[in-house]
């Protein structure tokens, strides 16, 4: 049955894990977007109290200019005295109120902001002023805060003051009283400068949705953007230079900053809500955790489907490996055409599959051709006595007569036969050398000793299996074919040496007439070859019996040798009697 998906333990790790890095990551970017917008809010905030500040500073530092036209021209001094020199009901004649218009209309153009001028005189019944759009003295009004030194000669800064135009409208402005003139006791100059200035310095920024601005000096407030101090005696004590965060004495929580100038004693401050400060500060917040969170869900889909992908191709895989455990090796896993891993394992599945089917039959075949070798072997046994028994009574006849050579040569010959069809499939390498050393024995009494035959066998390896008649062929393939007749001399060297650790290799080497370079290659290519004929015993079978048992890696190959003569090459597997028993799968034949 098909396994249903589901979501493995390592998964659930990978998501736990995955949604761990995403909290803390929208963690640090939330702090990081918090901390960069709270940074920006209060460098507002700081930019406007700084403009409210400076445009104070500049009315306070400029308040001279307001006096120049009085000191242009005595006669402008000599008005003011008169008027200041008053008795407590005298009234100033018209041409004294024409020169005083006159004159402040000069003072009045030194800047734009003035609302009006009032001259002041405590001891005197009537005051007046003259306001920027005038062309007449008016009544000054009795309830102006006059500050706390009305005889100081210096400089005095005021308060707010409400100021009502003759239509009944009414403007807030602020006060700067200036000294008595010199040689004077009383009476003073007070300009009253329109406090819309501040609500324009704010009106410029951003922050004044979000922070209160609040300008005083020792008389108490001049400006609050939010009109909500003027009346409650607002002091600024509580609120520390170096910290940006405050409570009042109320116990509200505010992001505060402060600008004192201790010469002339104002101050500038601003006021912002902790909250409101926290609340805009996260303005960001909800954009980047919604990012977040539709990024987590697209990664935790792609994750999902590529697990899914990959659980599905390990399944196609486990399905086809048992369906080849089943021995239905002509069964191949699909591929997916992309390449990847998982079709390059399908791949190697496929080709292993392949080689083991390969295996499988080779093994197969040795094994067939080994049952037949020995069925064949179990009929010689019968059908050779006669044969024996005739070579008997012939080597027993010479031997009457006296012909002791034909008797000898008869009774090898007989013991040869007897050798092949009574041999077991596998012996040892020493029994394989003597059996060659009886053939080469009959051999030489044909020849009458013409052939030297040496032999040098490692004696590390004599014990070791060998499949029967490996190398009688390769001898006899010199006799049949290399051996030059007119020589006078044949030589004949069989070596057998441990090529490498798991690899024997024999060596048969002789002086006969050779091969060309071009029909060594092509006997070399038929012993190489993947086909070759079933029939015959010559090298071409010895070598498909070689590849057959030990493997591709093995075979037959020939050189030339030198000076003359050529040379045959055995390399196989080293492998034990009993190795070589149980890989043909038959018991020791005694």
């Amino acid at each position: 049955m098909r396994k249903k998906y589901t979501v493995r333990p390592v998964n659930k790790v990978f998501i736990i894990w995955l949604l761990a890095v995403l909290v803390l990551f929208a963690g640090i970017t939330c702090y990081i977007s918090y901390a960069a917008q709270k940074n920006s809010i209060m460098m507002q905030c700081e930019n406007v109290m700084q403009d409210v500040f400076d445009l104070y500073h500049e009315k306070v530092y400029n308040f001279s200019d307001v006096y120049v036209p009085i000191f242009q021209a005595d006669e402008n001094k000599n008005c003011l005295r008169s008027y200041f020199d008053r008795k407590e009901e005298e009234l100033p004649s018209p041409r004294e109120r024409a020169n005083l218009v006159s004159l402040l209309k000069e003072m009045i153009q030194q800047d734009s902001d003035i609302v009006f001028i009032a001259l002041y005189n405590p001891d005197a019944a009537h005051n007046y002023c003259l306001t920027f759009d005038g062309t007449y003295l008016v009544d000054f009004q009795p309830d102006l805060p006059v500050g706390n030194d009305e005889t100081a000669m210096r400089m005095q800064l005021l308060g707010r003051y409400a100021w009502r135009s003759w239509d009944g409208s009414v403007r807030d402005t602020f006060l700067i009283r200036g000294g008595v003139l010199a040689g004077e006791k009383r009476g003073c100059i007070i300009v009253g400068y329109d406090a819309s200035v501040f609500e324009r310095a704010v009106s410029r920024k951003e922050a004044e949705t979000l922070a209160a601005f609040v300008l005083t000096n020792e008389n108490g407030v001049i400006y609050d953007s939010e009109g909500l101090r003027y009346d409650e005696g607002f002091e600024t004590d509580w609120i520390d230079e170096t910290s940006a965060y405050n409570r009042d004495p109320d116990g509200n929580s505010w992001f505060t900053g402060v600008i004192h100038n201790k010469g002339r004693n104002f101050t500038a401050v601003y006021l912002l809500p902790w909250w409101h400060a926290v609340r805009d500060s996260n303005s960001q917040t909800p954009a980047i955790l919604l990012l977040l969170v539709c990024f987590a869900c697209f990664s935790l889909v792609l994750y999902l489907y590529s697990t899914r992908t990959i659980f599905r191709k390990v399944e196609r895989i486990q399905e086809g490996l048992a369906v080849i455990g089943t021995n239905q090796l002509d069964y191949r896993l699909s591929t997916n055409g992309m390449s990847d891993e998982f079709d390059e394992i399908s791949n190697n599945i496929n080709l292993m599959t392949e080689r083991l089917k390969d295996s499988i039959e080779n093994e197969y075949q040795i094994r067939v051709k080994q049952k037949w070798s020995e069925l064949n072997q179990i009929q010689a046994r019968f059908n050779p006595h006669f044969l024996y028994n005739t070579l008997e009574v012939i080597r027993g006849n010479l031997f009457r007569n006296g012909d002791l050579e034909n008797a000898d040569y008869i009774e090898k010959l007989s013991r040869i036969f007897r050798n092949l069809t009574d041999a077991a499939p596998v012996m040892t390498i020493r029994e394989e050398i003597a059996f060659c050393n009886l053939y080469m024995t009959l051999l030489q009494l044909r020849y009458h000793d013409a052939v030297d035959i040496s032999y040098d066998i490692d004696p590390e390896i004599q014990e070791c299996g060998i499949l029967a008649h490996l190398i009688q062929p390769a001898i006899e393939n010199y006799f049949m074919h290399a051996m030059s007749e007119t020589a006078d001399y044949h030589e004949m060297e069989i070596t057998c040496e441990l090529a490498a650790e798991n690899c024997i290799r024999f060596l048969i080497a002789d002086n006969g007439t050779g091969l060309s370079p071009e029909r060594m290659e092509e006997i070399n290519q038929r012993l190489r070859g993947p086909s070759m004929s079933d029939q015959g015993y010559g090298l071409t079978s010895i070598a498909k019996r070689i590849r057959l048992f030990y493997g591709e890696e093995y075979g037959i190959t020939l050189e030339n040798n030198q000076p003359c003569g050529a040379k045959v090459i055995i390399t196989m597997a080293r492998m034990s009697k009993e190795e070589h028993q149980k890989k043909l799968g038959i018991d020791d034949i005694e």
